[in-house]
């Protein structure tokens, strides 16, 4: 009986505080994207566009920079590719580690597979 009245009191609350009882992908906190390592299988070639271009620890500007690319013309390989649909943005996960899609350029865009979430 009890446990009647305070579900609903609960779950309204919840409704009026805009919080969700579920995190998916889409609504991850920086903290669930950073230090994300997607297996490192086939792989194509990219040309850096931006000289010294951040690399992340995971597919987001908040993540911790743990490295700089190399000079423009420079090539690295793209294992796979990561739309992050919070922000609307496109990551590379790369030898070097995760890398915004302006500061590279595919050699040869024959489909790059997307990154799967973690499970």
């Amino acid at each position: 009986m009890m446990l009647g009245r305070i579900l609903p009191s609960f779950a309204a609350a919840v409704l009026i505080a805009g919080g969700t009882l579920v995190a998916v992908p889409g609504e991850a906190s920086a903290a669930d994207f950073c230090g994300w390592q997607p297996f490192r299988t086939n792989w194509q070639l990219a040309t850096v566009m931006k000289a010294g271009a951040a690399v992340h620890d995971g597919p987001l500007a908040k993540c911790p920079i743990q490295d700089r690319l190399g000079a423009g013309g420079t090539l690295t390989n793209v294992h796979c590719k990561y739309i992050n649909d919070r922000y609307d943005n496109l990551w590379y996960w790369t030898e070097e580690g995760w890398v915004y899609s302006p500061y590279l350029e595919l050699v040869i865009d024959s489909g790059v597979p997307t990154c799967g979430w973690p499970q």
